[in-house]
């Protein structure tokens, strides 16, 4: 039985697609008109991002409080607290602190070149700015060595990101910043709404709305994932397969985190209902058939042993132009030779609905080379 997926975008990594919800079957689809009309807000209590605010660069004191933020990769998802952080970002964020105040080369082995840093040093760091238990760093950290009570640490990686500045607000024990994040060519690539708690005169971190505004990169990873018969190529959402819907909604699980976050309580099979408000947020109205999937479960309505990920590849995409009227954006690409701009395997076009702090995909054209 075909389902009629028709809900308009929300902010779908937001606790396990908040907000996103599928309609029943036998729904008819309401019109593109109709669906971009709808608001969304990063809570009922706060004001929702600006979509195109004008941004400065970060003074050199909120900088040294958020680009840590940034580097060690924590800015770059959504988390309601701090309980929800990974290890590994947190062990960065302590590195990169203490590499503020520190000459790191004396904890550096000569032989191997990684920094073996003293437990309480880096995790203390850590816990001046987030309120966690030490266990939440060492889990899921690869580089904790218990024998030798450190961590073995190679530099944290440095991509060159800035942070342009939207606003900020000071309370009495609270600040609330707005910011871009760009990479070293000033392509935006997330805005972030930070809220740290503050405690005397020292800041800790509270929460992160992180938005992701990288559509370039989102094409190209896209293009990676879905080769074959889950290339994702279509005018109308409507008219997609079933099979290519479930491959890209797979993609969006294992992209936003979702799949990770959750597989432990999914205990390996992956719900309907993850699946439907995937497609109802990125592609809005789609006609899926779960019945068509195999591994699919109707009476507890999962899919099962089901997973995806560990997706390999590279590719050389050029920006040919990228033009957006009202709130669709029109962006077209090169995918080049690896080694020779001016060899073009192909050339898609993307057709993005941008709905406030979420988007979805219009179309996706494909275009062949003439010889």
């Amino acid at each position: 039985m075909k389902i009629c997926i028709r809900v308009a975008a929300a902010i779908f990594a937001a606790v396990l697609l908040a907000g996103c919800t599928a309609r029943g079957a036998g729904e008819e689809p309401t019109s593109s008109e109709e669906s971009s009309r709808t608001n969304f807000t990063v809570s009922q209590e706060e004001e929702p991002l600006q979509e195109e605010p004008e941004s400065q660069p970060a003074q050199e004191e909120t900088e040294d409080l958020l680009l840590p933020l940034v580097r060690s990769g924590i800015a770059f998802y959504f988390w309601e607290t701090p309980s929800q952080i990974e290890g590994v970002g947190l062990g960065y964020f302590g590195f990169l602190k203490l590499a503020q105040q520190n000459d790191m080369e004396q904890y550096k082995d000569a032989q191997t070149g990684m920094y073996h840093i003293p437990c309480a040093l880096l995790e203390e760091q850590v816990m001046k700015y987030f309120d966690i238990p030490r266990e939440q760093i060492r889990e899921g950290y690869n580089w904790y060595q218990p024998d030798g009570d450190y961590y073995e640490a190679d530099a944290a990686p440095d991509f060159g990101n800035t942070i342009r500045m939207i606003g900020q607000k000071e309370t009495e024990d609270a600040l609330t910043a707005d910011f871009y994040v760009a990479d070293k060519s000033g392509r935006i690539l997330r805005e972030v709404r930070l809220t740290l708690q503050k405690e005397g005169e020292e800041y800790r971190y509270a929460s992160c709305h992180s938005v992701n505004r990288d559509y370039y990169g989102n094409c190209v990873s896209m293009d990676i994932a879905l080769l074959g018969d889950d290339e994702l190529i279509f005018e109308k959402s409507t008219d997609i397969p079933s099979k290519q819907l479930f491959a890209f909604a797979m993609y969006i699980i294992n992209q936003e985190g979702i799949q990770r976050e959750n597989w432990e309580a999914w205990q390996g099979n992956i719900p309907l209902d993850v699946i439907e408000q995937a497609l109802s947020c990125y592609l809005g109205e789609v006609y899926f058939d779960p019945e068509e999937i195999e591994n699919y479960d109707p009476q507890n309505q999962v899919f099962t042993g089901r997973m995806i990920g560990g997706f390999g590849g590279a590719r050389n995409a050029r920006i040919v132009s990228e033009d957006q009227a009202e709130n669709v954006l029109t962006l077209v690409l090169d995918f080049c030779d690896m080694q020779d701009d001016n060899k073009v395997y192909y050339t898609k076009t993307y057709k993005i609905q941008i709905n406030g702090e979420s988007y979805q995909y219009l179309s996706i054209a494909k275009q062949m080379p003439e010889n």
